[in-house]
């Protein structure tokens, strides 16, 4: 298969579009001259106008009368119909492989097909694939931020570029984009409620260490709430979630769980379901354990469950990319929390 080469005034075009991604002419600022671009790529005066005319046409630039060309820096939004969809997820994760999995399902049903970023390890490198996507021509992104040190600041770029975005989970992106995630107060209650009635006494709570995402936080946060709310004596444990993925952090676990006191009466909440696992195997089952499932899953009898409405998620994240569309400058960011379901009823 052969494939077409790009001429040049798309070359230049890719280069100067990543130029302002990347921040080199922020929004409101001033944009090279067309003489300016000229001299620099050393091509024709035509070719230059033909980009400037590229990249007006697409809301990325903004030219004044009897002033200079700016980037635009007003709210815009992608206007033709949802299409193509990046899913800026880190595949790793069975977290975001169900999530993917379940918004390709309901791509399937919007015709639209899901573009996936390349492989990234971090969250620079995730910022560096959105921008990829959005040069090979995709305008609705969804994203799973990959922890707090993503830089918010390039997406709220692209937003500004005329980008459709949402975020999922893990990352709150404040005014930027829309924010799809599970009600974690609702969930949390939920399941103390669940772990009163079961007998529990002594309460712990297990958060990702080294991964610092606003989900993990908040469920911390609801937690220690409810535990002062009924003056319950409580604990927090942070262990490597690095650790987890490689060994299931077992010796962690058991110089911590193995000396707690009482543990028939401990209720264990975890950030997630994977850690419940890891720690139900390393303590030999001991205990009971609170935490939050991507799917319906037949675990242990001791490990209850909040189970994420995925697919609801997946179908508001279209819904939030169309509101954008029909908002404009007009759209304000939102936060979208769906109710999970115990999986012991």
């Amino acid at each position: 298969m052969k494939y077409m080469k790009k001429s040049l005034t798309e070359k230049i075009e890719n280069i100067l579009t990543r130029e302002i991604m990347h921040g080199v002419y922020p929004p409101g600022g001033v944009f090279p001259s067309e003489f300016d671009s000229v001299r620099r790529f050393g091509v024709s005066r035509v070719t230059v106008r033909r980009v400037y005319a590229n990249l007006e046409q697409k809301g990325i630039l903004r030219r004044k009368i009897r002033c200079n060309t700016i980037v635009n820096e007003r709210l815009t939004a992608a206007t033709d119909p949802i299409r193509m969809l990046g899913a800026v997820l880190p595949v790793e994760h069975e977290f975001s492989r169900v999530f993917l999995y379940s918004l390709n399902q309901e791509a399937v049903r919007e015709k639209a097909l899901i573009v996936l970023a390349p492989p990234f390890s971090d969250s620079v490198s995730q910022s560096n694939v959105a921008i990829d996507l959005v040069c090979g021509g995709v305008r609705n992104l969804v994203v799973w931020g990959y922890d707090q040190n993503i830089d918010l600041e390039t997406f709220r770029r692209l937003r500004l570029l005329g980008i459709n975005i949402v975020f999922f989970d893990h990352v709150m992106p404040g005014k930027i984009a829309d924010y799809v995630c599970l009600d974690n107060e609702h969930a949390i209650r939920l399941l103390f409620d669940k772990a009163l009635v079961n007998g529990a006494r002594r309460f712990v709570f297990v958060n990702t260490g080294g991964l610092e995402v606003e989900t993990s936080k908040e469920r911390e946060y609801f937690f220690v709430k409810l535990c002062q709310e009924r003056n319950l004596p409580y604990s927090i444990v942070a262990l490597s979630w690095r650790e987890m993925l490689v060994n299931g952090a077992e010796k962690q676990c058991r110089e911590f769980f193995q000396n707690l006191p009482d543990m028939a009466e401990c209720a264990i909440f975890c950030a997630n379901a994977f850690q419940a696992e890891c720690i139900h195997h390393a303590v030999d089952g001991k205990g009971q354990y609170y935490s939050i499932s991507t799917r319906e899953h037949k675990y242990a009898s001791n490990i209850y469950n909040i189970v994420q409405p995925i697919f609801k998620m997946a179908k508001q994240c279209f819904e939030c990319l169309r509101m954008q569309q029909n908002e404009g400058s007009r759209w304000k960011a939102k936060e979208y929390r769906k109710k999970g379901t115990p999986d012991w009823q």
